[in-house]
């Protein structure tokens, strides 16, 4: 490709070569431009754009599945040990009402002939006993499912906050790349190569 014609001190016409670019290699050795090859060519703004967004895309999906994964298995956790409670608690109380009972049927049995007023005295001590269990077994199982729900409502919230700041994050940059001046489109590919000047300066 060469450039258009001009005229030299002697007004004859004259062409310029176009800039020949030598093999250009970042320090990592990814980026590399064989002779020959025009810059403005190889990176315009519209494909830097179009490979940013795809960066920034992937990385928007990776924090969210990551996001996602912990949200879950948090709420797994946190239910899984609310169930556990929660069996424990009815095996107690069940438990509880069956010695409760037992211990009802025996004392019947063995007092029947005592007076009557031990044997109310033990019935309301039981039926008081079996009352406060099943109590104390609803207010856990209700404890239990208000915790399931905080639990999850915070999971949701956080999960889209995250995602909110996410794509805020990436309109932004998006923004921010599309308002730069074609030049400066130009040069971003390239600022990578200014990193081990910029780590040795903030060393000293």
């Amino acid at each position: 490709m060469e450039n258009k014609a001009f005229e030299n001190d002697a007004g004859k016409p004259a062409a310029i070569n176009a800039v020949q670019l030598t093999n250009i290699r970042s320090l990592s050795g990814q980026h590399v431009l064989q002779p020959g090859t025009n810059l403005t060519e190889t990176f315009t703004s519209l494909d830097f754009v179009v490979v940013v967004v795809v960066e920034v895309a992937v990385l928007v999906a990776v924090v969210v599945v990551v996001v996602v994964v912990i949200v879950v298995v948090v709420v797994v956790v946190v239910v899984a040990v609310l169930v556990v409670v929660v069996v424990v608690v009815v095996v107690v109380a069940v438990v509880v009402v069956v010695v409760a009972a037992v211990a009802l049927v025996v004392v019947v049995v063995v007092v029947a002939a005592v007076v009557v007023v031990i044997v109310a005295v033990v019935v309301v001590v039981v039926v008081v006993v079996v009352v406060v269990v099943l109590v104390v077994v609803v207010v856990v199982v209700v404890v239990v499912v208000v915790v399931v729900v905080i639990v999850v409502v915070a999971a949701a919230v956080i999960l889209v906050v995250v995602v909110v700041v996410v794509v805020v994050v990436v309109v932004v940059v998006f923004v921010v790349i599309v308002a730069l001046p074609i030049p400066l489109r130009l040069m971003l590919p390239f600022l990578h190569l200014l990193l081990p000047y910029v780590l040795f300066y903030v060393s000293f």
